[in-house]
């Protein structure tokens, strides 16, 4: 019964990073995922608000160091798990999650200083 779980469960952890990975390259969004956020807001405040915190997620994404920016934005933007961005990089996988782990740390640090 555990491996049926585990399988079901990578299953549709793969289908939905297909699934997303393919809504993102049929999109035309110039602004990239972030700005995609903002565009959906409709109340011109929360247009604001969201345009605020779309600006502060990029200077906080910017001040991260390359490699750790490059992993975390295929992990949460392009939908790749660990072993694909290691693959990408050609890095050890366990470089890529130190990347990631280092940079989401960073970034919410980042963040808490502008709360």
């Amino acid at each position: 019964m555990t491996y049926l779980l585990t399988l079901a469960r990578s299953r549709a952890i793969d289908r939905r990073r297909s699934t997303a990975h393919q809504d993102k390259t049929q999109s035309n969004f110039s602004d990239g995922p972030i700005g995609t956020m903002a565009a959906r807001t409709a109340n011109p405040s929360d247009q604001a608000m969201s345009d605020e915190r779309s600006e502060l997620v990029r200077t906080a994404l910017q001040s991260l160091e390359p490699d750790q920016r490059q992993a975390v934005e295929m992990s949460f933007f392009d939908g790749l798990s660990h072993t694909q961005i290691a693959a990408r990089l050609a890095k050890p996988l366990g470089t890529v999650k130190t990347y990631i782990r280092q940079g989401l740390i960073r970034l919410r640090d980042s963040l808490r200083k502008h709360q």
